[in-house]
This record gives C-alpha cells, structure tokens and sequence, in this order.
C-alpha cells in the first residue's frame, strides 16, 4: 500500500505540476539573495535570536547562522527573515 501511495504522489508532482513540497509534506527554502530566507512547512520555531534560528521540520532540524535576524512575516508555517546570513544546515534527526 505505502508504494501504491508514493507512486500516486509521484504521479501528482510529475503530471499535474503540483509542488513537491505539498504532496510530500515536505519544507522548502528559498534564498533571496543574501538579506532575506523563506522557509515553508517548518514545524515550529526551536530556538530564535540576533545570530541563530533554529526551525524543526519533518524528519531534521534547520540551523541558520548568521547575524541581525529579524522576522518579516509568520504565519501558520511559513517563515520569513531578514539577516545577515553566514550559513544554512540540515540535521536529520
């Protein structure tokens, strides 16, 4: 059954154009440049200040180092920073 649902969901990205991101119930991080980073489908803010953000998600936790973050928007689970960015990691947990 679980490769019946992974082919069906596969058939979804791939066929009627749908993001990844929804049906795999996965996050998503776009980069703007070197001011700003948006992060979809987090699970909750682990740990938030001037020079570290800590977001879980499914299955890891994101590490974003850096200096003078700020939030521009939240809401639900997206997340919107402006900063100074040194680095962005992935740990799976």
């Amino acid at each position: 059954m679980g490769k019946i649902m992974g082919e069906i969901k596969d058939v979804m990205i791939n066929r009627l154009d749908i993001p990844r991101e929804i049906i795999k119930n996965s996050y998503k991080i776009v980069i703007d440049g070197d001011e700003f980073i948006t992060i979809e489908n987090h699970r909750g803010i682990l740990k938030f200040n001037e020079h570290e953000v800590v977001l879980k998600v499914d299955n890891g936790v994101i590490y974003i180092v850096g200096n003078k973050f700020t939030i521009v928007y939240i809401s639900g689970k997206t997340l919107k920073l402006r900063g100074v960015f040194k680095g962005v990691n992935y740990e799976q947990v």
